[in-house]
């Protein structure tokens, strides 16, 4: 199962839906990899800095940015990909899947934020 397929998991998609969620992940494949690369990397260079002997306080402030800003990136696009996925459930679906990210506390807080972004969305 590709990334972000185990949101779907359980809501008994028909072979045309499972078909577009697939094209859907395929085709943001490539970024999501980039994204998570990039902010892997800023995170690492972050490290780095703070780990210096004489701390560069302008490195640091850029690199934190840097950081930040790969982290903004990659929630933007979960969050889109997230969305394209939801706008393919029928409304049962939808309904269920809600229902299940509000009964998950340990992710729940994160989910039930995109679910509520993907409601408004649509």
């Amino acid at each position: 199962m590709l990334p972000g397929a185990g949101l779907l998991r359980g809501l008994n998609l028909s072979e045309a839906q499972r078909d577009r969620v697939f094209a859907i992940l395929h085709a943001q494949a490539p970024q999501m990899r980039a994204q998570t690369r990039d902010a892997r990397k800023a995170r690492e260079a972050l490290h780095q800095v703070a780990l210096a002997g004489e701390l560069d306080e302008a490195k640091l402030q850029e690199l934190a940015q840097q950081a930040a800003r790969a982290s903004t990136d990659l929630a933007v696009l979960r969050a889109r990909t997230h969305n394209a996925l939801f706008r393919e459930l029928t409304p049962e679906q939808q309904a269920q899947l809600k229902a299940r990210m509000e009964s998950r506390p340990q992710h729940g807080g994160h989910h039930r934020a995109v679910m509520h972004g993907m409601h408004s969305a649509s």
